[in-house]
């Protein structure tokens, strides 16, 4: 499961950089929202140092595209079809 703070990123479009854990790596990678970067000094500091205003622009338009994803007009009809299920 995601951790809250990767929705509060999300609603606020703002792209993340996450650590390499097998959830949060599948989001960003499959929605092209963000960045995976290891959780050590050496690798943050070369992300932060080597990130460009294009590489955010570029995962700020990713997100537009699916930015409708997870809202609660589309979360609420997941929610509703499980409940019609049982």
């Amino acid at each position: 499961s995601l951790p809250n703070k990767v929705f509060e990123y999300w609603f606020s479009n703002v792209p993340q950089a996450v650590s390499p854990f097998p959830e949060m790596e599948k989001f960003v990678k499959s929605l092209e929202t963000g960045w995976v970067v290891k959780p050590d000094v050496r690798s943050v500091m070369d992300f932060v140092t080597n990130l460009s205003d294009q590489e955010i622009s570029i995962k700020r338009r990713n997100h537009k595209k699916f930015s409708g994803k997870f809202s609660w007009q589309n979360e609420e009809k997941i929610l509703l079809e499980m409940y019609r299920k049982d």
